[in-house]
């Protein structure tokens, strides 16, 4: 696979926002305006100036290393934020799949979102037609108890993927998010996706929980499932789906190319299927 400096990705993300900044000034239409920031640790954000959208929403990702596919990560992201007003932050000093606990705290704290959606980087938004606030408020009007959800997650052919999921923009998701870390030290061969499984009360046995079982049933209580090809579909390359058993298809919302590497035994996977897919994105 192809490597980069950190430079390189710096100035990839700038040509990606000088781009949406011009294409606003020459659309000349009303929306927010990608603003960069490349201070404090390296992140980028884009918001509204001009509107608030309601419910207000944050896109979050991450990459620590350097890829083949940061412009097409990063453009389709930010030209998606940019459609609907929403915020999007993206952080590269990250230390792994564990920050992203850390990015979902930081945004709960600024106090100033409805409902953050965290996003691998090794996605993209297929169908940008779609709004993630309409998939929000379709999935409170199912639930019998909507103002009690404050996690929307998904499974794959394992009970969790965490490479798509809606946190709300609560204070009390902090006490969730240190669940999740003491699991992490408390069991080191978990990866964060396994923590939150077990503290959701996924797992079916109580006895690996690793906060006991009365957590389990309150913070399962606190979470509902949407179906994979909602909001995190695999394609027919990576056939490990939800019990929809359904590969993403063309005009769903969005594509996630998680362990492409175990899938084609070929170099740079995830790239080669990002570039692949980029085709079939509508706009």
């Amino acid at each position: 696979m192809a490597r980069y400096d950190r430079s390189t990705l710096l100035l990839a993300t700038i040509a990606v926002l000088i781009f949406y900044i011009f294409y606003i000034h020459l659309s000349e239409r009303p929306g927010p305006v990608a603003q960069s920031s490349l201070k404090n640790g390296g992140k980028a954000s884009a918001g509204s100036s001009q509107r608030n959208p309601s419910p207000r929403i944050v896109i979050i990702t991450m990459n620590t290393q350097e890829t083949t596919y940061d412009i097409l990560s990063l453009s389709n992201k930010f030209s998606y934020a940019n459609k609907h007003g929403y915020d999007i932050q993206v952080d590269y000093e990250g230390s792994g799949p564990w920050h992203k606990l850390d990015m979902i705290e930081n945004a709960i704290n600024k106090q100033r979102y409805d409902w953050i959606w965290w996003m691998d980087f090794d996605t993209l938004i297929t169908n940008k037609t779609i709004q993630i606030a309409d998939i929000i408020e379709e999935t409170l009007e199912k639930h019998p108890n909507p103002n009690s959800v404050s996690m929307m997650l998904t499974a794959d052919c394992w009970p969790m993927n965490t490479g798509s999921m809606i946190y709300r923009g609560d204070p009390q998701i902090l006490e969730f998010l240190d669940l999740i870390r003491k699991c992490g030290k408390a069991n080191p061969e978990r990866s964060e996706q396994d923590c939150i499984r077990d503290v959701v009360g996924v797992n079916d046995d109580p006895q690996q929980h690793p906060a006991g079982a009365a957590v389990s049933k309150k913070w399962a209580q606190r979470f509902t499932y949407v179906p994979q090809y909602k909001i995190n579909a695999f394609p027919k390359e990576i056939d490990c789906y939800d019990k929809e058993s359904r590969a993403w298809v063309r005009g769903d919302f969005v594509i996630h190319f998680a362990g492409a590497w175990a899938y084609l035994h070929m170099d740079d996977p995830t790239g080669f299927l990002m570039r692949k897919y980029k085709g079939e994105i509508i706009d």
